[in-house]
């Protein structure tokens, strides 16, 4: 069911809610104004939709008339800073995000012998829109007849990965057993080699961690939600009985093991994400998701060209295509 909740002669906002299970999607369209003022207005609209949307999954496009950056412009002016702020000012104030595309980068041109392209049409999503999607990437088509690329949304299967190797991760030095771990599992004496001695050590104390891992902190959000009950448990208690000493202590020790585990969270999350420039505490972990998942989209190969000019799209056949094209690549003489 589609209803139009929001339009202006610049954008077109429905509410599209799915009869099978009742989801809401928020569905921007956009072709803003070769105005700057015109503009101006638009993204003060998008801002006021962001209320309504923000704990939706929200998707933005495609016509902003206006660059991200600087370098998504080939030929004629240089964008002017200014206006290229006040973009990212908007999109940032609606916490939008880019989502991975493949195709054509420059999706206008205006198609004359001096060649002016530019990155015009793009789709956004919310933090919400990309946890929700995490595969889906948006395919920009030649042009044709027209002078804007078609772009195709494209909502793939979630693709098994393989074990992953061993990561260190910070969250783990702000446990108070973390460095006698290490000492315990270092300080087992080894016989041979120092070189021998150094890769069976690390090799030891990789186990060691990973089984140590899974133990105290995996999964990270399971923790938090067994914390978050025992506290909200003896919170509950300490309203019947608010001079109990001992639900008080017990408050107190469930309170600082929860704080505890939010940190390690955020600690974990911001690792993976690689956003490092926000400070720990911010409690900004519906963004960093958001980020992994970005991050995820952006590292999947979702096809490869062999060769024979032939496109694969299977990951089986991607995954065998490219590890057979490396393989001969270092087989090769010189």
């Amino acid at each position: 069911m589609v209803s139009i909740s929001a339009e202006s002669f610049q954008f077109c906002h429905c509410e599209v809610v799915q009869l099978k299970d009742g989801t809401r999607i928020d569905i921007t369209a956009v072709y803003a104004s070769n105005s700057p003022a015109d503009r101006l207005v638009l993204w003060e609209n998008l801002e006021s939709l962001k209320q309504s949307s923000d704990s939706v999954n929200w998707i933005v496009g495609r016509d902003f008339n206006e660059v991200w950056f600087a370098n998504e412009k080939i030929g004629g002016c240089r964008p002017k800073m200014k206006q290229l702020q006040r973009f990212n000012n908007a999109l940032q104030a609606c916490a939008l995000q880019d989502i991975k595309s493949t195709g054509h980068y420059l999706s206008w041109s205006n198609r004359q012998d001096k060649r002016i392209s530019c990155r015009l049409d793009q789709i956004l999503g919310n933090h919400n829109g990309i946890l929700s999607y995490p595969e889906s990437y948006i395919h920009y088509l030649p042009e044709g007849i027209s002078d804007h690329s078609p772009l195709l949304v494209h909502q793939s299967p979630v693709v098994a990965f393989d074990p992953k190797p061993f990561k260190f991760f910070h969250m783990w030095t702000l446990h108070p057993g973390f460095l006698d771990l290490v000492s315990q599992s270092w300080n087992v004496p080894i016989v041979g080699s120092p070189l021998f001695i150094l890769a069976q050590k690390l090799k030891r104390l990789k186990m060691t961690l990973k089984n140590w891992n899974a133990q105290c902190f995996s999964p990270v959000h399971r923790r938090i939600q067994e914390t978050r009950l025992r506290l909200e448990t003896t919170q509950s208690l300490l309203q019947r009985d608010p001079n109990n000493l001992h639900l008080i202590q017990q408050e107190r020790m469930d309170r600082i093991l929860y704080e505890e585990t939010l940190t390690q969270e955020e600690s974990f999350i911001r690792q993976k994400s690689r956003q490092m420039w926000l400070q720990l505490g911010d409690r900004n972990s519906k963004f960093f998701y958001a980020s992994i998942s970005g991050r995820k989209a952006s590292n999947t190969l979702r096809k490869v060209t062999c060769s024979d000019g032939s496109t694969l799209f299977e990951s089986a056949d991607v995954e065998h295509e490219t590890i057979q094209y490396h393989s001969a690549l270092l087989n090769k003489e010189n």
